[in-house]
């Protein structure tokens, strides 16, 4: 029990430390595409971080087999990253277009569940 609650706080500390760390590098490739009021329009800016959120968060779905062989965790940390997902993206929700918002949240379980198969 105690290594199927640490497999998916780990897998979510993965994906938390990427994302903050990895987020602000991959839009420092794009120069002008963060506006002053926080906003992001510019389509390879956001392409760029769909493809990176769907790389850490197969990558914290990598983790979760190396710490616990439970059945349902993989799910159970795409689910959690989907709760907090959405509750982040609501606050930028006006920042950035509807369509990232969309693609963004549903490509965390399937990426969280394929990253889990590699890692098992």
């Amino acid at each position: 029990m105690l290594t199927d609650i640490l497999a998916v706080v780990g897998g979510f500390v993965v994906w938390s430390v990427l994302w903050l760390g990895g987020s602000r590098l991959v839009l420092g490739l794009f120069p002008g595409a963060v506006k002053a009021d926080g906003s992001v329009a510019h389509p390879g800016a956001l392409a760029a971080l769909l493809v990176f959120a769907a790389l850490i968060s197969a990558a914290a779905g990598y983790v979760v087999p190396l710490v616990s062989d439970g059945a349902n965790l993989p799910l159970i940390l795409g689910g959690l990253l989907l709760v907090v997902g959405i509750f982040f993206q609501s606050q930028s929700w006006k920042l950035l277009p509807l369509w990232y918002h969309l693609i963004f949240l549903a490509l965390l379980i399937p990426a969280t569940l394929w990253g889990a198969g590699l890692g098992g």
